[in-house]
Formats: C-alpha cells, structure tokens, sequence
C-alpha cells in the first residue's frame, strides 16, 4: 500500500532540487501511496556530513519547505528522520516551520486535487536488463538528469513505460523518454498513439531494442532518421543553426562515457541541434504531421535546452531559467538555485498570495520579479 524512499542524496542541499527516487507518479497510477523520508542534515547535523547539509536553521526551514512543495501537489505521505539519532531535529524553530506546512496540508487536503503537468518524464524498469554495462549508461541518463528535469520552469510527471501500454499516462504537450531502449510491439503502438500531436523527447538509442536490435528501430521509435557512427564520447556542441531551440545553451554538454554503438542524425528534413567533436550531428528536431520530434544522442543535456523544447511546443514556463518550480496551476513554489532577481510569468492575470500566511503579494499581474538568496523557497497560492 506504501512505497518509500529518502529524497535523493544528490542536488539535495542548499539550492538543490530533492529530487524523487523513483517514478512516483507510477505509484499514484497504481492506487498506492508514496511516502517521502525527509531526512535532511539539518543545522543541528554533523558540519562534516557530506549529503547536502543545511548550515543554518533558515537554510534548513527552506529546504524542508522545498521538499514539502513535492509531495503537496501529488498529495504524497511524508516523515522527517533523524537518521543516527543525534538530535538533527531537536529544535522548535524547525518543528514550527513543519507545522506550518503540516496545518496547511491538513487545511486543504478535501480540495480537488488538479495535477496535470504539462510535461511527462518516463522510464523504463527493464532496458537496464538489456544493457552490457548499466552504470555507463544509467547514471547520467536516469540518475543525474532528474537535476536538469527538475529545473524546466514547470512541474513534471515521472511514469514507468509500462503506464503506457496500460493507458495511465496522462495527456501532456510533451513526453521525455529517457531510457527507453527495448519497446515491444505493444509499447511502440501505445507510444505512438501518446505522442500523436504532442511533443517526443528521446535520448540515446531510443527503441534501438525490440524483437531484434537495428538501427531502424530508433528511427521507427524517433521519427528522425540516424545511421551507426563512429564510437566516440558523448559530448557534443550545440549547433548555431539551431537558432532559438539552443538559445543560451552555450558551450559543450553531454557524457564524457564512451558511446557504443553510436548514432549520429542523418535525416535531411532534421535541424542539427548539437553536433559530435568529430563534426557528426548528435542531436536534431524535426517537426512532422505527428507532432515535434526530437532525438538527443547523448546521455545529458543542460536544462536550458529543454526548456527552449518545452517554449516550442506551448508549455508555459513560470520562470526560464534554473530555478526549481512544482506547480499544479494553484499551489507555487520556486526554489532558488542561484541568488538574484528572479522573473516569475503566469499564464493569465492572478492574485498571489504567500501559501503559509495568506498574505497577498500581488494582484491582477502576470509577472513578478522576485529577489532570492540561493536555496530561498517561496511557496504560492495563485488565483
């Protein structure tokens, strides 16, 4: 009835996201519930422990609200841990910051729970069975890009490939396959049907597996052509033609893991978005009467690049740059990931009020430039 796990013990700290550690919102799909274990080392820790500590009670009220903006949305279970026993919690200015998210979560929990991001991650249990060498590939693909999803300027769901051929993966604008490998013939056909209009996102050998293993299959699953390259490191540089889809993107990204088997883009109807250091197109977008597809063939891309996707295929964007946002349309919360003038944008005229207070911030605007200290969260109610 319950699936848990501790946030996750990168990108949790101070200006960190707190990522997930699985697909959560495969566990709601399936009618349990998942419980988060906050148990961030908070100021009253250890000063030498090394998983993201908070090193002062404002830094670790911030964090503990910034984990609470996951689960709020999602109407997810949560426990606070003191991992050795130590006393990592034992003072009242962190148990009031708890009850203030506890009594609003109490408050509004008989609303009607609205979560429908605009954007779906997916991935797959059982590619990583099929791959000579999971921790080449699953580490930066699955594990280090959650930092980079979580940094999109809007809320994501995360889904096994599996929802798909049940049918309970929701209707979104966008569709992130990360590592997707093997798709029999009943997950291509849910695929298909999924993505028809929408956006598809597919990274490295993509579909390359199914009933045999062809370089074929990755063009059937993408929708953009490639052929097999020359083994090489997966960084790559963006491609200036691109224009607006690698606007500020900036210099080299990618994996520095050895790609093998390799593809490169050879589809001429693709625009080249990013390119291998040996001149070979890594990555490329193409717009068919299916939709936007687009194939980056590397193990990580910047954020950045993805919210340049998501502005092409209509997703709004509260902020556009690397600030954490969870949203359900109602509920706001921006985590800042760097001190600074923050451009909030909503998608009409709101009222902003403060989630924890009730006061009122702002009326009728739809905009808001907000001034942050790294690690700051503001929680939101917009109406």
């Amino acid at each position: 009835d319950i699936v848990c796990a501790p946030i996750s013990y990168s990108d949790r700290g101070p200006g960190g996201a707190g990522c997930f550690m699985s697909a959560v919102d495969s566990v709601e799909s399936a009618g349990k519930l998942w419980f988060n274990e906050d148990d961030t080392r908070t100021y009253l820790s250890s000063e030498d422990d090394p998983f993201g500590r908070a090193a002062t009670p404002q830094q670790t009220i911030w964090i503990h609200q910034r984990n609470f903006s996951g689960i709020w949305p999602r109407r997810m279970g949560c426990w606070y841990m003191d991992l050795p026993g130590t006393g990592w919690l034992d003072a009242d200015d962190l148990w009031e910051n708890i009850e203030r998210l506890a009594s609003f979560y109490r408050l509004r929990l008989a609303e009607r729970t609205v979560w429908s991001p605009e954007v779906v991650v997916v991935v797959d249990e059982k590619s990583p069975l099929c791959t000579g060498c999971a921790s080449v590939l699953h580490p930066p693909l699955v594990y280090d890009m959650r930092a980079a999803l979580c940094r999109l300027g809007t809320s994501v769901r995360m889904h096994l490939l599996s929802d798909a051929v049940e049918g309970l993966i929701p209707s979104a604008r966008v569709y992130i396959f990360l590592n997707c490998f093997h798709l029999d013939a009943r997950e291509r056909a849910a695929v298909r049907f999924l993505t028809r209009g929408k956006t598809a996102v597919w990274f490295y050998g993509g579909g390359f597996l199914g009933d045999d293993a062809k370089d074929a299959n990755i063009t059937l699953a993408t929708g953009i052509a490639v052929t097999r390259g020359t083994p090489q490191r997966g960084k790559v540089t963006p491609d200036p033609s691109a224009g607006i889809l690698v606007d500020g993107v900036g210099e080299e990204f990618g994996s520095g893991k050895m790609l093998d088997p390799l593809w490169t883009v050879s589809d001429p109807a693709a625009q080249v978005l990013a390119r291998f250091n040996d001149g070979t197109a890594a990555a490329a977008a193409k717009w068919t009467p299916a939709g936007l597809r687009v194939y980056l063939g590397t193990l990580s891309v910047p954020a950045r690049l993805l919210r340049n996707i998501l502005k092409a295929s209509g997703v709004h964007l509260y902020v556009d740059s690397d600030e954490v946002v969870t949203t359900d349309g109602r509920f706001l919360a921006v985590t800042a990931t760097s001190a600074g003038l923050k451009a909030l944008s909503f998608p009409g005229p709101i009222v902003l009020t403060d989630a924890l207070d009730g006061r009122e911030i702002a009326h009728g605007v739809e905009s808001l430039a907000l001034s942050m200290d790294i690690g700051e969260t503001r929680l939101f109610l917009m109406r």
